[in-house]
């Protein structure tokens, strides 16, 4: 099986607008409020979906103030007005007054990140809702399973050992596991494989567009908080997922929701997602929980996926 890169989505005029979106920072700061955007554990009410404890967390409101200096680090009030002398007529943003950008919709903390962006882009004159970030796959689903263990902080990261006392049954059981990682993670992923029949460790030799296709084409993918997951969603790829500093509320699946286990023990309060120790609630999911989830997924029929013409 060879995953050679290709486009995944189409060209569109709105990625113009997402540099500038996503290079935003934890914090925005304007003179009417300072918004922390940090992911932070909110609210989630129990479903079927969600396995754990649901707790709710009140957002700490700070008071109205000027933005502070912060040299050195870039801010969403730097970054939007350092486009001002090569941005089109049109700034497609949430409305910001230390930015001098009066016009579009209000920033909402409480929202879910993809309805956010689907409310500032019908904003701008395209509607658009969670279906519309469906994207279509390129391969045929080919039975194997994507484990994908390692995330940017130490904090989203569940330990390398639980993988690899997980994994096993997924083999045991006659399924093809790939691992996937960066170049960083190649002894993370070699470490959770070794010596596994039927495995594959791709860490380190993908692009991203490869990655996704590898990701459609799966019959489940396991991970945490981080991007294979949220192309799982978008492929509508069953996925088992493993929440800890932030809240599924505003991070997990949106779409395709039988299609997607997320474990979550909220619990243990408010997280960091960028701190360098494991999350509390993330260290609170055991390898049975996860096995367990993933037999379930597999059990149940094969969901229908969109497909390239």
């Amino acid at each position: 099986m060879k995953y050679l890169p290709r486009p995944v989505m189409p060209r569109s005029p709105f990625i113009i607008v997402l540099p500038v979106i996503a290079s935003t920072p934890s914090s925005t700061s304007c003179d009417h409020c300072v918004v922390s955007r940090k992911k932070t554990r909110t609210s989630f009410a129990t479903s079927s979906r969600v396995r754990g404890e649901a707790r709710t967390s009140h957002r700490q409101t700070r008071g109205c103030r000027p933005p502070p200096p912060s040299p050195g680090r870039p801010s969403s009030t730097r970054t939007i007005v350092s486009t001002r002398p090569r941005r089109p007529a049109r700034l497609v943003a949430f409305r910001c007054a230390a930015a001098g950008h009066e016009e579009g919709p209000d920033w909402s903390f409480e929202e879910h990140e993809v309805v956010r962006w689907c409310r500032l882009v019908s904003a701008a004159g395209g509607p658009c809702g969670p279906e519309d970030l469906r994207l279509v796959r390129h391969d045929p689903v080919n039975g194997h399973h994507v484990v994908h263990p390692g995330a940017a902080s130490t904090a989203l990261r569940w330990p390398q050992q639980r993988w690899r006392a997980g994994v096993p049954a997924l083999v045991d059981d006659g399924h093809a596991v790939v691992i996937t990682g960066n170049g960083t993670e190649l002894d993370l992923c070699a470490g959770v494989i070794a010596g596994l029949p039927r495995t594959r460790n791709l860490a380190g030799r993908l692009s991203v567009s490869a990655l996704a296709d590898l990701i459609s084409g799966a019959a489940l993918v396991l991970a945490g908080d981080t991007g294979p997951a949220h192309l799982a969603t978008a492929f509508g790829s069953p996925s088992v997922l493993l929440f800890g500093p932030t809240s599924p509320a505003r991070w997990g699946p949106v779409i395709d929701l039988d299609r997607h286990v997320v474990l979550w023990h909220a619990g243990t309060g408010i997280g960091d997602p960028h701190a360098d120790e494991l999350d509390p609630a993330l260290d609170r999911i055991d390898v049975s929980e996860v096995v367990a989830a993933a037999f379930e997924l597999l059990a149940r029929p094969e969901p229908q996926r969109a497909v390239a013409g």
